[in-house]
């Protein structure tokens, strides 16, 4: 599949992946990104998602795992 932009943040904090994901979210329309937040034990994946669904910018989340998208629980997509 192809996207606009791609985010790998494995081993990053929550609250700096948030910076970012708010930056291109508010800097970008139109557009779709791949987050890559890996599988692990889901702190990173469920502070992202938490964000996007409250995001005024972005318009849909898709998770990976209920999606087919590949990379299943350890990625997510959005459009804005």
């Amino acid at each position: 599949m192809f996207y606009d932009y791609e985010f790998d943040f494995h081993g990053c904090q929550p609250e700096d992946a948030i910076l970012k994901i708010e930056e291109v979210a508010f800097q970008y329309g139109n557009a779709s990104f791949l987050i890559i937040h890996g599988h692990g034990d889901g702190v990173l994946r469920t502070a992202i998602r938490q964000f996007l669904m409250e995001c005024p910018y972005v318009k849909q989340v898709c998770p990976g795992e209920t999606n087919n998208i590949p990379g299943g629980s350890g990625v997510t997509v959005f459009y804005t």
